[in-house]
């Protein structure tokens, strides 16, 4: 990815970020009804089951990825391996409130959707620090969606 920009052009690939975007604060006002009819018919930890395989498909399809451009070496499967193990580690400590992991699924695809958007100018490594900084603006805009939302709670310091 950092030797060829993506093959869509870039307006497409930014549009894909900004709709992605849009489908994460769309699900905001509809969150606690979603919540409710999922526990009702699937229990809490469909949430929890949901997003551990998620992260074993995106891990399986990175492993492939990196396969097939024969870029597979013990560091970049180190790597992925941390992020797989950062992620699900993540899930299991919201096990209480197993529906707020799904944020990491999110905002895992946002950061890929914002990597490739970004890759169209970018090659190095300042690419990594910018998708994420893609995906913390976007967080931020959503926590305030929350803010202004009835019954949504967004994350507050101090």
């Amino acid at each position: 990815m950092l030797e060829r920009p993506p093959r869509e052009r870039e307006w497409i690939s930014w549009l894909i970020v900004v709709l992605w975007a849009g489908a994460i604060f769309a699900t905001v006002p509809l969150a606690r009804w979603i919540e409710s009819t999922v526990v009702a018919h699937f229990g809490r930890d469909l949430f929890l089951w949901g997003v551990l395989v998620a992260v074993a498909f995106a891990t399986a399809g990175a492993l492939r990825a990196l396969r097939r451009s024969g870029r597979l070496d013990p560091r970049s499967a180190l790597w992925l391996a941390a992020v797989a193990a950062a992620y699900t580690a993540g899930a299991f400590s919201l096990r209480r409130n197993a529906e707020e992991a799904v944020h990491f699924v999110q905002y895992g695809v946002l950061g890929v959707l914002a990597f490739r958007a970004l890759g169209h100018r970018m090659r190095d490594a300042a690419l990594y620090p910018a998708a994420a900084l893609v995906g913390g603006l976007v967080g931020l805009l959503d926590e305030g969606l929350q803010w202004l939302t009835p019954r949504r709670v967004c994350v507050t310091w101090g």
